[in-house]
């Protein structure tokens, strides 16, 4: 947010629907003056909980391409298979891409 003219507010980002990549509440509690020991132990919450999340996401990866391998090995190539494999590895191009 900035100053515009004649003190009108100006807003730099955009609200969307969904999910953010990042999150600035600490960021946003530091610049409240929120106790340091406070915004320690929310940094540490914060990086487990990532942690956490990270390896959910891995295990639904490897269950997912299981599921599409033993579908191909048991020889159904459906166009439904086939879809499900292309949408998987442009996920995964997605994913490499943002990180």
């Amino acid at each position: 947010m900035e100053g515009g003219e004649d003190g009108e507010i100006v807003f730099l980002y955009k609200l969307q629907e969904g999910l953010a990549k990042r999150s600035y509440g600490l960021n946003v509690a530091r610049l409240a003056g929120l106790p340091q020991e406070l915004l320690r132990t929310a940094a540490e919450k914060g990086a487990e909980l990532e942690r956490k999340m990270e390896e959910k996401s891995r295990g639904r990866m490897k269950a997912k391409a299981f599921q599409l391998l033993r579908k191909l090995k048991s020889g159904d190539v459906s166009d439904g298979v086939r879809l499900d494999l292309i949408e998987w590895v442009r996920d995964r191009e997605a994913e490499s891409a943002g990180s």
